[in-house]
């Protein structure tokens, strides 16, 4: 079996608007397609990959303007929703056969978005964990830091001062903890490169509404899990959409917040495989 700490290859995709998008392929077995949120890219699921790739063909996505993937001026969410299922209809392709899809914040909006729009029977089941669906009225608090990241970005470009504000101002971490982060120059480097997709995505939602009525296309095998400690949010959000889904339950993630697969890889590893191939 490959190792599972360096990918066996690149796959990459053509979207709908000619930007390239590309997915880091590890592991073997049945294939899995992951997605991830708002400020970080594929190497959000450090932890739990070894344990998934010996289980699944993970195909763990960077979505536009980060790492393997590319990007354009003319940003939407509606470009995303593009990305992921020109994805999906490929690793289908390349596989034979309809994948397994996971969404992660804004990567759950991303694939239920996705999932409800494919014309082929290219998915078997679909996972989405605190699934990001943007309720109007915007949060001034969510509001008021995409404003001042964007501002940062268009007068001086510092993308390291985004950083630092995004993560003392709104995560709330402390600065013994940016610290240790910035410590870790391969990731930060990483982070530094896609700094400037954190205010448009932040402020995507102002425009974008859910057409909850089109969710109800999705028509696979669909689990959603919150985090216990998720914010309201994002338990309304989880609560919405299980709700919408025919047939989709809705399990909790004691004791994890929004990055379960994070500080309990354990857990988040045995709830997927149980998921995806487990149950029948």
């Amino acid at each position: 079996m490959p190792d599972s700490t360096t990918p066996r290859r690149e796959f990459h995709v053509t979207s709908a608007d000619g930007t390239d998008v590309g997915c880091h392929v590890f592991g073997e077995g049945p294939p899995l397609l992951m997605v991830h949120g708002v400020a970080i890219d594929h190497s959000c699921f450090d932890r739990a990959r070894p344990a998934l790739s010996e289980q699944f063909t993970l195909y763990v996505m960077d979505r536009r303007g980060r790492g393997i993937s590319g990007d354009k001026e003319d940003w939407s969410l509606y470009r995303e929703f593009e990305d992921v299922q020109a994805m999906i209809e490929g690793i289908a392709a390349e596989t034979g056969g309809p994948i397994n899809l996971f969404g992660h914040s804004l990567g759950g909006l991303c694939t239920v978005e996705a999932a409800s729009r494919l014309k082929t029977n290219s998915i078997r089941r679909y996972f989405a964990y605190d699934p990001a669906i943007p309720k109007p009225p915007r949060s001034p608090a969510l509001i008021a830091i995409a404003d001042k990241l964007a501002q940062i970005l268009k007068d001086t470009g510092d993308r390291e001062k985004m950083i630092e504000t995004h993560l003392l101002e709104w995560t709330k971490i402390s600065p013994e903890v940016l610290a240790r982060q910035k410590a870790d120059k391969d990731r930060w480097s990483r982070r530094l490169g896609w700094a400037h997709t954190i205010p448009r995505e932040y402020k995507g939602g102002e425009v974008y509404r859910a057409d909850l009525s089109l969710y109800k296309n999705v028509k696979v095998p669909t689990r959603i899990m919150v985090g216990e400690l998720s914010h309201a949010g994002l338990q309304e959000s989880a609560q919405t959409l299980a709700d919408t889904i025919s047939g989709a339950d809705l399990i909790v993630f004691k004791g994890a917040g929004h990055y379960g697969f994070t500080s309990d890889p354990q857990t988040f590893v045995r709830e997927m495989v149980k998921f995806f191939i487990e149950e029948k």
